[in-house]
């Protein structure tokens, strides 16, 4: 299974074997606590400017008690 693959269909962190979804999931949420605040400039296309531009974007780092949902397909 290829582990932490990104919403654009980006490579995963790593390929492993599949074990049950209990762990997966555990999994999951141990690497987004482990990791921590993520922040990366990406390049979007302003087309009112018909040039690209910078765009921050970022994340903040769960921490215990935070309450998320989970949503699958």
């Amino acid at each position: 299974m290829e582990f932490g693959v990104g919403i654009h269909g980006e490579p995963g962190i790593e390929r492993r074997t599949f074990t049950t979804l209990d762990q997966t999931v555990d999994d999951m949420f141990h690497t987004l606590i482990d990791h921590g605040d993520y922040q990366r400039s990406i390049r979007v296309w302003d087309r009112q400017q018909g040039e690209w531009r910078e765009e921050s974007q970022s994340k903040r780092a769960l921490t215990q008690g935070d309450r998320v949902i989970a949503a699958g397909q």
